[in-house]
């Protein structure tokens, strides 16, 4: 059972903010206007702008790589984060790849690990605040089932991340589905790379496989609608005018085109929101591929379920303004009011509805017009049948063609295969016979190339003999006349080294004896020259002594010497001492 919206009498419980914004991971390869996300200003930036904003809910699209989620992560503690990442291998495959790069100094500016081998799912993630909302379950996600129209979309799919969740206010559940749909047709591709045109349109063309995406996106959205309420969001990479995204025919709202009496009653422009705009974003005018100064539509979208008690009240552009472009895109911000749902009434039996038929109503007239309007319904559906009928049998007979065109084909393979088995047959008829004759025209062509190789052998063979026994009596007789030489010079090199020594010998005896003559000679000076030194010291001393006894006997007046007392004095001294003192030793 679909769940019914109460109306405008319900109480407005409260009103939800949801925000969506294509991150932009960055070109393939960097460019002038831009590098990559990761690590980058850019993606500071878009932390804190969001933060600042404070939206209930935020979807994201282009968060390739671990360094994009972690740094939502931990930057933004006051939200809780959902995406689905890939399998391991390819996880694997991709930090190698990344690393690869970095060592090649170019990670943090390029995105091709990002796009072709990044470990999040579709680049897609859905923030949630923990005071607003609370988990419901493990996240989900689809992936398209038509991936033509987009030469990446082989290296990473694109699909739908649904995160489940609660309203904390009223404990009602609400899943948010957020998407990246298709940017550019194989056949736009297809004519850039063979020339059809330099650069891709920067407001994407219309193209089926994406009309396929959208559409699978809201018939799974209708899906969860039945029991939840359901707010759809992303990056759609489709223009209003296109009239690809099947909203209405799934009973879905547009944010956007929901408020935009009012936005313009108040603000003028066109209804739409030019989320993709050349004229203020350098980033979509210097595009990678597609340059776009005159770019300017839609391509970012809010839609919730009609069903699901949710009231768009205003929609507007976010994150459109900062010191540099922060994403290629501009974020869409929509406030939904949030109103009770009747959500599988089992508490309340439900009313007992009595249906009349309009055949039996009292008004004839009302009766009458109401069987002309099934009248009217029934032969439309009729005409309907018979042009599905008629449909039907020209494709039959279609098929029919097809097969009578196929059998026709088939019996005329046939009869090309027999001939040409049979023109197999003779080609290796004819391809032996002349394997033989070759071989046969070797054969005999070998014997007489033989023969003459035999003959050829034996005169090379003589005539190297004769040339090698005159080389070699050429060698001897150089050798010989070199070992004469040689013998030679080593004679004359043996005397020369005799007259050498006999001359070093000489010169040795010589030497010898001239030193011993330098020696005595030397030694007999050095005597005299001592002897010399002598005579004059003993000289000098002479005349010393004999000028101080000149000096005693001039000066010997001056002089008094008395001799050291011996020891008869001695005692002589001291007996005089005694008498004087005591008197004679007879007296007493």
């Amino acid at each position: 059972m679909s769940m019914a919206y109460l109306g405008n009498t319900a109480r407005n419980l409260s009103s939800l903010r949801v925000l969506t914004f294509n991150a932009f991971a960055g070109p393939p390869t960097p460019t002038k206007v831009d590098r990559g996300l990761e690590g980058s200003k850019r993606l500071s930036l878009q932390v804190d702008k969001i933060r600042e904003l404070a939206p209930d809910v935020v979807c994201l699209q282009e968060v390739q790589s671990d360094g994009v989620r972690k740094h939502f992560e931990a930057n933004m503690p006051e939200y809780a984060a959902t995406y689905v990442l890939n399998d391991e291998l390819r996880c694997r495959i991709g930090k190698l790849m990344r690393k690869a790069l970095d060592s090649a100094g170019a990670g943090p500016q390029t995105t091709i690990s990002g796009f072709l081998l990044g470990p999040v799912q579709a680049g897609l993630m859905i923030l949630h605040r923990r005071d607003t909302l609370v988990a419901d379950g493990p996240a989900s996600a689809i992936t398209f089932d038509d991936q033509s129209g987009d030469l990446l979309n082989a290296f990473r799919p694109r699909g739908v991340l649904c995160a489940h969740l609660r309203l904390r206010a009223d404990n009602s559940r609400i899943v948010v589905a957020n998407t990246h749909a298709n940017s550019e047709s194989a056949s736009q591709l297809g004519g850039m790379i063979f020339g059809a045109y330099s650069t891709l349109p920067s407001v994407p063309l219309s193209s089926t496989p994406r009309r396929n995406q959208l559409n699978q996106l809201f018939v799974h959205a209708s899906r969860l609608s039945l029991h939840s309420r359901v707010v759809v969001c992303g990056d759609l990479n489709s223009a209003p005018e296109l009239g690809e995204i099947p909203a209405n025919e799934h009973r879905f709202i547009d944010a956007t085109a929901a408020t935009a009496a009012n936005r313009q009653r108040q603000h003028g422009g066109t209804p739409w929101l030019h989320s993709w705009d050349g004229t203020r974003n350098p980033l979509v005018a210097a595009g990678w591929l597609s340059e776009g100064h005159d770019a300017r539509t839609q391509l970012d979208y809010i839609f919730a379920a009609q069903d699901s008690g949710l009231e768009p009240e205003e929609v507007s552009l976010a994150l459109d303004d900062g010191p540099i472009p922060l994403s290629d895109h501009f974020g869409v911000l929509a406030r939904f009011g949030v109103h009770q749902i009747l959500a599988n009434p089992t508490t309340t039996p439900p009313k007992t509805i009595v249906r009349r038929d309009p055949f039996h109503l009292d008004d004839p007239q009302a009766a009458a017009e109401e069987k002309a309007r099934r009248a009217e319904e029934k032969a439309k559906f009729d005409g309907r049948q018979e042009a599905l009928k008629s449909v039907a049998k020209a494709d039959v007979d279609y098929l029919k063609g097809l097969r009578k065109i196929d059998l026709e084909g088939v019996s005329h393979r046939v009869e090309e295969k027999k001939q040409q088995d049979k023109q197999k047959e003779h080609d290796i008829i004819m391809k032996t016979v002349k394997e033989q004759d070759l071989a046969r025209l070797k054969a005999a062509t070998f014997n007489e190339r033989e023969e003459r190789r035999k003959n050829n052998e034996l005169d090379y063979y003589g005539r190297e003999m004769t040339r090698f026994a005159k080389d070699h009596q050429e060698r001897d007789a150089i050798e010989a006349k070199h070992k004469a030489d040689r013998e030679a010079k080593a004679m004359e090199t043996l005397k020369q080294i005799r007259a050498k020594q006999e001359a070093q010998q000489k010169a040795a005896k010589t030497f010898a004896k001239k030193s011993k003559l330098e020696l005595a000679q030397e030694t007999k000076k050095q005597h005299a020259h001592e002897e010399k030194k002598q005579a004059k010291r003993d000289k000098e001393g002479l005349q010393g002594r004999l000028g101080n006894v000149n000096y005693m006997k001039t000066h010997s007046d001056r002089l008094h010497w008395e001799p050291p007392p011996s020891p008869v004095h001695i005692a002589q001294y001291a007996k005089e001492i005694r008498e004087r003192t005591e008197g004679p030793t007879g007296g007493k």
